[in-house]
């Protein structure tokens, strides 16, 4: 039979009251922290289960061994030629593409290479490929540049906007803070907009933009977006030729920056005519799509998947930049993502969602060596609540104990049109 809600509410409130008072410092908004990525995987992803707790999963987009054995694997297809410049002709059966297209060795081993070693990850980024295509080949139509661009993103994250990589680049795009900074993006403990497609797309078309206005060459721009332009200049000063095909020849270049080339070139090629290359089932993904709201500072997003009638899980996926569950503090609104033809309801809906203080507990397992003042420090408790909450005299500890650990949360419940919380909790009692 359940509790009445009333009291249980009251309950609640002065628990919550009581380890806020009793906290050694006040609980901060729990943040979504990157862990050190294992020395076999190139990316992380972010997934969100429905208590909000963060899990990490490591994705095998590009592993750090099938890279090396990439790698060499190239070494061994020679030196490196200019090719030829892939032309149109009457009849032909050519590719168009927008970017310049050169057949040599290199981009051959690509082809290859995509075609079998890397099947399985080709055709995972092609199926995520359209959920952000239009939207990145607008932003470079716009900008004037050519849209092919747009799988730039293919080789760096697999278009995956939570790609996360050992030099802490991060996004759709691999901006590392400083450069992410330099283009706009904000990056604190609550947003990182690496992980925003759009607003990353923007920055990543205007970096592309000076890149190309300043060495007036796509390959060597393209190169520079890996290895900086600070490497690429002194290579062209060095060697002195903007040709790209002699700098690879030369030895100043990573092996990884030579790369990068051929293996745009050859993702443009499979991506525009996967069938010719044998790449046939790929379950395409639809548009990304969405609509938005205008929210108060630190609103947190389960609130808002309640006034949706979604998991906040799903809620946080649409807004991969948001690092906590609440909206960033500040004087202006934040406009959330919510999912498309929802905003009506969502506008109906928020005034009528209320909030219920709750106290959950999760579950730390004793290690040898731990003690009560280092978990109550770990987890910023109080020893008091800590010792009540496992029902201890002494803070004595052992090896393999379970405790219960106790942690401010939030619930939150629809109140009907025109219902208090009191009535909401006599009729739940009823």
């Amino acid at each position: 039979m359940p509790m009445k809600p009333a009291p249980s509410f009251l309950v609640y409130w002065l628990l919550a009251l009581a380890m806020s008072a009793l906290t050694a410092c006040s609980p901060a908004v729990t943040e979504t922290r990157f862990s050190p990525l294992p020395v076999s995987n190139r990316y992380a992803t972010l997934h969100f289960d429905d208590k909000n707790n963060v899990k990490i999963e490591y994705t095998s987009v590009e592993p750090e061994e099938v890279l090396k054995e990439e790698l060499s694997a190239l070494k061994k297809v020679g030196d490196w030629d200019d090719g030829h410049q892939q032309k149109e002709t009457a009849g032909s059966q050519k590719i168009t593409s927008d970017f310049p297209i050169t057949i040599n060795k290199q981009v051959e081993f690509y082809l290859d290479l995509f075609q079998n070693r890397q099947r399985p990850y080709i055709k995972r980024w092609l199926a995520r490929s359209t959920k952000y295509l239009p939207m990145i080949r607008e932003e470079l139509r716009k900008a004037g540049l050519p849209q092919d661009l747009a799988y730039l993103a293919m080789i760096e994250s697999g278009f995956n906007p939570l790609a996360y990589s050992h030099a802490h680049a991060a996004g759709l795009w691999q901006f590392i803070r400083s450069t992410g900074r330099n283009y706009n993006l904000r990056i604190d403990s609550w947003v990182d907009e690496r992980r925003a497609p759009e607003k990353a797309t923007k920055s990543a078309v205007a970096y592309l933009s000076n890149l190309y206005d300043q060495f007036g060459f796509w390959y060597l721009a393209v190169a520079a977006y890996n290895a900086g332009e600070g490497k690429i200049n002194r290579a062209i000063k060095k060697y002195k030729t903007k040709d790209f095909w002699k700098l690879a020849r030369k030895p100043y270049l990573n092996l990884e920056t030579k790369r990068y080339v051929p293996k745009l070139i050859a993702a443009i090629l499979i991506a525009k005519d996967p069938q010719k290359y044998g790449l046939t089932d790929i379950n395409y993904q639809p548009p990304l799509q969405y609509d938005t709201i205008k929210v108060p500072p630190r609103t947190n997003i389960g609130a808002v998947a309640m006034a949706c009638d979604i998991s906040t899980a799903k809620l946080r996926k649409l807004n991969s930049a948001l690092r906590t569950n609440l909206t960033p503090p500040g004087r202006h609104d934040y406009a959330l993502k919510i999912p498309a033809g929802t905003h009506d309801l969502v506008a109906q809906n928020l005034s009528r969602v209320y909030p219920i203080a709750t106290i959950a507990y999760k579950t730390h397992i004793v290690r040898r060596g731990d003690t009560l003042t280092r978990i109550c420090r770990r987890y910023r408790l109080n020893k008091t609540i800590l010792l009540k909450a496992n029902n201890l005299r002494t803070a004595r500890l052992h090896a393999g104990q379970h405790l219960r650990i106790p942690y401010r949360s939030t619930r939150y419940i629809m109140l009907r049109k025109g219902e208090s919380p009191k009535n909401f909790f006599a009729r739940s009692a009823g």
